[in-house]
């Protein structure tokens, strides 16, 4: 309560200041993976930031707050967090940032076993990272929507997904990652084989 009071008589540059001061302190805390303490200041930052025409700030810190949940495995938590700065970041027409926010939303669903919704915004960041020619993060993207997809069975389209990565991290001459995308198309050659091909089959 004493710093709410507090926070209520700072002026509006003092609390954006001192929002910034917390949100970086989070990022320091979060890359120790010092979790808890960095939601909290995340958390802190938030509070400043709220009723100030900062909405970029606001999505950075609604974003680093799903990234430290999602580093705490608080995965509802941290899909709360991420779907307040993709909101944020689609009103700012920030398509870099969504485009990541949703890849995050991908790994977060993934880790909560629901494949569908994982794929779904996989897909979403895959689009907009080819809009915008951004093989790296393309190549990516397709990577972790061929794990999911293999996950759920689909294993047809895991191995278009997969060998879309191949042909960009090949263009991008990135070697080692070429070997484990063709380990992983291996497996799911061998899966498809013991199992059929399953649902993606056409």
């Amino acid at each position: 309560m004493e710093r709410l009071r507090a926070a209520l008589g700072l002026s509006s540059r003092q609390r954006e200041v001192r929002a910034e001061r917390l949100y970086q302190e989070g990022q320091r805390l979060y890359s120790q993976g010092r979790f808890q303490e960095a939601i909290q200041q995340y958390q802190r930052a938030e509070g400043l930031y709220e009723g100030l025409a900062t909405p970029e700030r606001l999505a950075w810190v609604a974003e680093g707050l799903g990234t430290a949940y999602y580093g705490a495995e608080r995965y509802s938590n941290a899909l709360a967090g991420y779907g307040k700065a993709l909101r944020l970041y689609r009103e700012l027409a920030s398509q870099v940032q969504e485009a990541r926010v949703l890849d995050s939303l991908g790994m977060t669903y993934e880790a909560l076993g629901t494949h569908a919704t994982a794929a779904e915004r996989y897909q979403a960041s895959l689009q907009i990272w080819v809009n915008l020619g951004r093989r790296e993060e393309a190549a990516a993207v397709l990577a972790r929507l061929g794990t999911v997809q293999a996950g759920a069975g689909r294993y047809n389209d895991a191995l278009s997904s997969y060998r879309r990565s191949l042909a960009l991290t090949r263009e991008l001459g990135n070697h080692e990652r070429l070997r484990e995308l063709q380990d992983a198309i291996a497996t799911v050659q061998r899966l498809a084989r013991q199992t059929g091909p399953g649902p993606g089959a056409k």
